[in-house]
């Protein structure tokens, strides 16, 4: 599953004085973001929810430049690294774009224990600041299309 996140934010003046953020496509909004970056992907690392492959060995999220992808093995993980992010970005005076998020379900044919099933009875709606997500069956991430196994 994925949840593709961009940054949104930009340069806002009021009574002259710029407010917090970043030009959105701007040269430096990339470095910018590294910055604070580093910060966030560590919270999102630290929740317990990702994708295990093995005892030692976790992926839990993937960034470069200002795009994120969460990987759990199930929508409720999803949303709680979600929320993870969303309050991360609270904190910080960040706001990721709903309308550019959504998420995508893999491996659906692959057969799962009862266990690994049982974990994702979970059904409602994933949401980033009470928006629901759009699930999607394929998308563009950087110049790769990602596409689930129905395609």
């Amino acid at each position: 599953m994925k949840s593709g996140t961009d940054f949104k934010a930009g340069f806002k003046f009021q009574a002259g004085l710029p407010a917090l953020g970043v030009i959105q496509g701007g040269n430096t909004s990339p470095k910018l973001f590294s910055i604070y970056a580093h910060v966030l992907l560590k919270e999102i690392e630290d929740c317990p929810s990702g994708l295990q492959l093995d005892n030692a060995t976790k992926i839990d999220v993937l960034a470069y430049a200002d795009h994120i992808i969460l990987i759990s093995s199930s929508k409720l993980d999803i949303q709680r690294q979600i929320d993870v992010t969303e309050r991360f970005g609270t904190r910080n005076e960040i706001t990721f774009n709903p309308e550019k998020t959504m998420y995508m379900e893999f491996n659906l044919k692959v057969y799962r224990s009862a266990d690994e099933t049982r974990r994702d009875l979970w059904q409602e709606y994933i949401q980033l600041y009470q928006t629901t997500i759009k699930q999607v069956k394929s998308m563009k991430y950087l110049v790769v299309t990602l596409t689930n196994d129905e395609e």
